[in-house]
């Protein structure tokens, strides 16, 4: 379930080829956003300050706004906005949802 489950299989496809019924599989499913959520959270590591030779690293910050229109029309739904961060050199990244991107939330 996991396997099909990480490689974006549909619930009901996975249900289907493992004859299970489709509320087992979102269960699952929603174990293993929590699972991979508690894991992020809790494996967080600070990206920036010096590198060995006493040079700053560089961190890219960029902001995302994701939303879905519901039939490809109308007014937006599931609108949300995310911020992320890569570290360049080591690769170390973040993405967090936040509300909005007033500037306040963002520290301007």
């Amino acid at each position: 379930i996991m396997y099909k489950h990480i490689n974006r299989c549909p619930i009901l496809d996975i249900a289907y080829e493992l004859d299970i019924h489709r509320n087992t599989v979102s269960e699952y499913a929603d174990l293993a956003r929590e699972v991979i959520s508690e894991y992020i959270y809790s494996n967080n590591d600070l990206l920036g300050g010096l590198n060995e030779d006493g040079t700053s690293k560089i961190v890219e910050i960029d902001e995302s706004y994701f939303f879905k229109r519901k039939y490809n029309r109308g007014r937006l739904t599931n609108d949300q906005w995310y911020i992320g961060s890569v570290e360049s050199g080591t690769k170390k990244a973040f993405i967090i949802q936040v509300p909005n991107r007033n500037a306040r939330l963002l520290g301007k």
